[in-house]
């Protein structure tokens, strides 16, 4: 009867762990289902019940951690990859890499490079076959994670100091807000958002430097497929954006060129560029300060692997050139997307997880030095975090950047933030734009197709005035530059001016008037019934401008006046007139005053080349009445003739 009884206890306790056994095995097998169908919570309350039916179930520690990095809860999912190794080190090689990634996300670069050393090291005869699929994709990636590793160790994240501020509910959603762009005076931020679709918002900046509610850029760009990634020209008039799974389009996603309406902030009249579109992905598109240079990021034959950043160039009939790839210095087997050229011309900042960084995708910068890209240089840890980073805007002032980041505390996926832009990752040349126009002054018409020929001695940019008679060029900031302007038909004009941004405005404007020798609405009429060649009196014109309160002249300002005079071999017959001009900072007797001052500096300057002081005419004419900017009034005005 004794031994009866322990044989029936025995075999109670053999049943009761075989029930058990089945009913972890069984959650197990629902965890797997629900993972596959992407209902992380429910797997993971499957896996807390099996564990508390045998905890000692390696597969379900394994599958746990796989769950809790899916719900983004990383310390969760290091402590089940730590319980597995401890229970079967030799269950999965590939859980050493996902117990890597983990710890970064933890900024535990120690432990996760620990980790992924052993997954590198590790024989997989040693492991089951099962996963081999998953290892491979994770023998691509295992040296990038241990270089991000041991570049993170490096960093002493409590020197950590910028403050990085979340934009708000009024940009940011509970889905994705990335790739951020902004209009050339910084008023207008643009931006993609999966918010019901992906799609291309915009936001303007109220005069307290908040910013309004987001809203479509409108039906003319958005569409019920995916935009997004929008640039706009530095005139502000166009907007080139990518579009996906269009009908016109040329693959899955394409490059498109659009007019945009800056008062209303909406785009209209949208149409493919088929020189920048391929059959594979173009998209993400940023152009160049002088509309000539195109960098956008495609998966394009001929890259470096992944998804890689090109470039175009506008030729002078207004077509692009065959795309090229920037290179290995830039460009790696992984992905770099999200590019953003400065107004400078050579800074160009991009996104990448092929670099060395903090984990997933960091935000890089790189300048353009005599034709070859500098080595790319992380941000560092104030935008850079294990988590992605997808996109960045520097401001006109090139004081403060947005950018994408998926950072924890957000208000859901991908966020834009705002930080203060440290001097050494700001543009490596500050820049100031030139808004140009220049009209008929006799019609007062703008004048379509003017050469203008903008710089310093003989290191001269060319551009040509658009149908609006506009012209917009970056300079180097704090500069004195002459120009000169022509078209067939009218007088030429030169000028010379010191250029420097001012805060709030970004742009500093030239509006240039065109003569032909004529008088508004004077008509010339021929003496005789045949035609005959009329004589031309030669005319210049030189606009001449001066800081605020200052009369005299700079060093280029010497030499402009001097190319207008020497033109003239006989300086006998010249009649010059010089007018001076001021602003209307200080009272009115000064300002009439200083004009004169300008206008006497400036003719005895005229004298000294030579010309006959009888044959000179100056005059201050005190403030100018006009809207114009304050830069423009503080001027002096010479006109030649003979």
């Amino acid at each position: 009867m004794k031994y009866l009884l322990l044989f029936l206890l025995f075999s109670s306790v053999i049943n009761t762990n075989f029930a058990q056994k089945s009913a972890a095995k069984d959650l197990v097998k629902d965890a797997e289902g629900q993972i596959n169908r992407k209902e992380y919570a429910a797997a993971k309350q499957s896996l807390t019940n099996a564990l508390s039916v045998k905890e000692n179930f390696a597969i379900a520690w394994r599958l746990l951690g796989v769950v809790n990095t899916r719900l983004q809860n990383y310390e969760e999912a290091s402590a089940a990859y730590e319980k597995l190794f401890k229970l079967d080190g030799e269950l999965s090689k590939a859980a050493y890499f996902e117990a890597g990634q983990a710890n970064m996300k933890l900024y535990e670069y120690d432990l996760a490079l620990r980790y992924f050393e052993l997954y590198r090291n590790a024989d997989n005869r040693d492991f089951s076959t099962d996963e081999q699929t998953i290892q491979r994709g994770y023998d691509m990636l295992v040296a990038r994670e241990i270089n991000s590793c041991k570049f993170a160790r490096t960093v002493d994240f409590k020197q950590v100091t910028d403050t990085v501020e979340n934009m708000g509910n009024v940009i940011n959603t509970s889905g994705d807000e990335y790739l951020p762009t902004l209009t050339s005076d910084g008023k207008l931020l643009v931006f993609t958002s999966d918010r019901g679709g992906e799609n291309i918002m915009v936001s303007r900046k109220k005069e307290n430097n908040n910013w309004t509610e987001a809203k479509s850029i409108g039906k003319g760009i958005n569409t019920s497929n995916n935009e997004g990634m929008a640039k706009l020209t530095v005139c502000g008039r166009t907007v080139y954006f990518s579009a996906c799974g269009r009908e016109i389009g040329m693959g899955g996603c394409d490059i498109f060129k659009a007019s945009f309406d800056y008062d209303e902030a909406t785009g209209y009249d949208a149409h493919i560029v088929k020189e920048l579109s391929s059959r594979q992905w173009d998209s993400q598109p940023t152009i160049s300060c002088d509309g000539k240079t195109m960098y956008f990021a495609s998966n394009r034959d001929g890259g470096m692997g992944g998804t890689d950043i090109w470039a175009s160039y506008l030729n002078d009939n207004g077509i692009w050139s065959v795309p090229v790839n920037l290179g290995a210095t830039i460009n790696t087997p992984a992905d770099e997307e999200a590019p953003f050229i400065s107004p400078d011309g050579v800074t160009l900042y991009f996104s990448s997880d092929g670099h060395a960084g903090f984990g997933d995708m960091d935000i890089f910068r790189t300048v353009l030095e005599n034709k070859i890209w500098s080595q790319p240089q992380n941000l560092g840890a104030a935008f850079n975090t294990p988590y992605r980073e997808a996109g960045i805007i520097i401001s006109p002032e090139n004081d403060m950047a947005y950018f994408a980041s998926a950072r924890p505390k957000g208000r859901g996926g991908l966020d834009i933030y705002q930080i203060k832009l440290r001097p050494e990752l700001a543009p490596a040349i500050d820049n100031v734009l030139i808004d140009g126009y220049v009209f008929d002054v006799n019609t007062g018409e703008p004048i379509f197709n003017s050469q203008v020929k903008i710089g310093k001695g003989n290191d001269r940019q060319l551009i040509k005035t658009d149908s609006a008679g506009r012209f917009f060029i970056c300079l180097p900031n704090k500069g004195s530059y002459s120009y000169i302007i022509q078209k067939e038909g009218y007088t030429e004009h030169i000028g010379a001016e010191f250029f420097q941004r001012s805060k709030g405005n970004p742009a500093q404007r030239i509006e240039v008037g065109l003569g032909t020798g004529l008088a508004k609405n004077e008509v010339k009429v021929e003496p005789n019934p045949v035609p005959s060649p009329a004589i031309a009196r030669a005319r210049k014109n030189l606009s001449v401008y001066f800081e605020s309160g200052k009369h005299e002249l700079s060093d280029t300002q010497r030499e402009q006046i001097k190319q207008l005079i020497n033109q003239f071999s006989d300086k006998s017959k010249l009649q010059i007139k010089v007018t001076g001009f001021a602003d209307d900072i200080g009272n009115k007797d000064f300002n009439l005053s200083l004009s004169e001052k300008r206008a006497s500096f400036v003719a005895r300057f005229i004298e000294d080349q030579k010309v006959p002081k009888e044959q000179i005419i100056y005059d201050g004419k005190g403030v100018v009445e006009s809207n114009i900017a304050k830069h423009q009034k503080r001027r002096v005005e010479i006109v030649i003739s003979n």
